[in-house]
């Protein structure tokens, strides 16, 4: 949806006027969506950048209070032993965009800014994600599959959601 000559919507860390680099000292990083299935975020995030300024941030909490909240989340879903760190999505966005065809190896290794190619080839691994996904409750992997299509309502708006099965 383009607006204003901006054809994907993205998230830039660590902007060069603030002086802080990333791990691999980098500035003005983006994550794009760029994909088909990433625009029910688009109206989640004009709501946000027009709730907030537009160079304030769009959260109003830090990586330690998010991590706090997904650890919290795992626990009662019964995924406490994933051992999921916020890092996880990062290794687990490449894995879907790798394994699912959605992005070619080498556009991978390029949105994870790897110089090696031998970093990017375990996002092939579709081993690896089955033994992950194995960890987790059936009845788990089952309501994702059924939450994903409330995700833009949650986004917009106050919903009801199905509470997730009880773990025995």
């Amino acid at each position: 949806m383009p607006e204003n000559g901006v054809i994907y919507w993205g998230f830039v860390m660590r902007l060069e006027e603030d002086g802080v680099t990333t791990k691999t000292g980098l500035m003005d990083e983006a994550v794009l969506f760029d994909l088909p299935w990433h625009n029910f975020l688009i109206p989640a995030l004009r709501l946000l950048k027009v709730r907030r300024g537009l160079l304030d941030p769009l959260f109003a909490f830090d990586a330690r209070e998010l991590l706090a909240l997904v650890q919290r989340a795992c626990l009662a879903l019964g995924m406490h032993q994933m051992e999921v760190e916020l890092y996880s999505f990062r290794h687990g966005g490449a894995s879907f965009d790798a394994l699912s065809k959605a992005r070619a190896l080498i556009e991978v290794k390029r949105r994870l800014k790897h110089v090696s190619d031998l970093s990017t080839r375990r996002y092939e691994k579709a081993g690896r994600v089955s033994l992950e996904l194995q960890k987790m409750p059936s009845s788990i992997r089952a309501y994702g599959a059924s939450m994903e299509s409330l995700l833009a309502s949650v986004f917009l708006r106050p919903v009801t959601c199905p509470q997730p099965p009880k773990i025995l």
